[in-house]
């Protein structure tokens, strides 16, 4: 009889993890996106500098939350 663990090893390959957290990646950075975009901007100053800012450094949140899983997965 084969134990749980065993039975989830088998349906996750790696292949499919990759694919997963690729996945995760791209709707975790496309609601990021839409939460931080100003779209009642009127006035142009450094506020735009700033929501692109916080911008980037989410998606590079979001990217090495997606590596440290990886890393934890390849354990």
């Amino acid at each position: 009889m084969e134990s749980s663990t065993q039975k989830i090893n088998q349906f996750i390959t790696p292949l499919k993890l990759i694919l997963i957290l690729v996945s995760l990646n791209f709707i975790s950075i496309y609601i990021v996106y839409s939460n931080t975009k100003s779209s009642d901007t009127v006035i142009y100053t450094n506020q735009e500098e700033i929501i692109e800012n916080k911008y980037i450094h989410a998606g590079a949140l979001v990217l090495d939350w997606s590596y440290s899983m990886l890393r934890y997965f390849k354990k």
